[in-house]
């Protein structure tokens, strides 16, 4: 599959955005068991990912696992991904609504509210902070 491989240096944001449009797959992480932002931005732009996760580490963040391929068996899963159009259409379908749910702007920024909200609730309640 060599030589239908690109690999990639670091792009700044708005570039990589480009080019997660216009592949059809990307192939990240595979000597850490988790996940950057590379995965998820590539579910919001509609491209399958095929990562080393190890789901179970992130329960504690996530209900829902992200949809993508694991990398556990790479040819097996580049090579569903290449025969199995269908199920890669459901793989980018389910990929968008994880990442609404899970780690879209809105998702975060509403995580960040309610953690200032609770630092802010235990700094006005500490008679501490009492004026």
């Amino acid at each position: 599959i060599g030589a239908h491989v690109t690999w990639v240096p670091l792009q700044p944001h708005s570039e990589m955005m480009r080019m997660l449009c216009a592949v059809d797959l990307i192939a990240d992480q595979f000597i850490v068991p988790s996940f950057g932002n590379m995965m998820p931005t590539a579910l919001l732009c509609g491209c399958p990912s095929l990562v080393f996760l190890e789901l179970e580490t992130h329960t504690w963040s996530f209900p829902t696992p992200p949809p993508v391929i694991t990398a556990e068996e790479i040819y097996a899963g580049l090579r569903r991904a290449y025969e199995q159009r269908p199920w890669i259409n459901e793989l980018v379908k389910h990929g968008r609504e994880w990442y609404a749910r899970h780690h879209s702007h809105a998702r975060i920024a509403d995580a960040l509210q309610v953690a200032y909200q609770s630092l802010f609730d235990e700094t006005t309640m500490s008679p501490k902070y009492a004026k």
